[in-house]
């Protein structure tokens, strides 16, 4: 048995955190404090690549255009201590990132321009009526292009 449990355990640490690696790398804190009010998309992504982006579409609200991209920000770090029993008990800290969805919302250009960023919440609290008034149109679409993501499974 101790030969199972020399084998189990990093069996167990692998796949926990192979299971955080599903999806687009996630954003830093430091990728997304370059990034400003009125910064254009190609701006943008000299510091957020767009391979990080989780979801992307285009919406309408107060008759403009938008352009919104989310992503999946790392805001900490949690651990869980992990019990392992074979013959005899053991426990062990397992690590994993905690993330944060983000989202970053251009108004549409030519050239696309940020409008703001943050939390979906943050976003519709913004003081700011020009961001909040948007965020109803940005929720159903982000509903609508969730659902064809899961559909189609990209």
């Amino acid at each position: 048995m101790p030969n199972a449990t020399r084998f189990l355990v990093p069996l167990l640490v692998l796949a926990t955190l192979l299971a955080g690696c599903a999806g687009p790398p996630p954003l830093g804190r430091s990728q997304l404090s370059a990034v400003l009010r009125g910064d254009t998309l190609t701006a943008v992504r000299q510091n957020v690549k767009p391979e990080s982006v989780d979801l992307e579409y285009r919406f309408s609200a107060n008759d403009r255009d938008y352009l919104a991209q989310h992503y999946q920000v790392e805001t900490g770090v949690t651990t869980t201590m992990v019990m392992v029993c074979t013959p005899g008990c053991f426990s062990f800290p397992v690590t994993a990132p905690v993330f944060t969805p983000y989202v970053i919302v251009y108004e549409a250009g030519p050239p696309e321009r940020v409008l703001s960023y943050g939390t979906i919440e943050e976003l519709s609290k913004n003081p700011d009526d020009s961001v909040s008034s948007v965020m109803p149109s940005l929720k159903l679409a982000m509903e609508k292009a969730t659902a064809q993501k899961k559909v189609s499974g990209k």
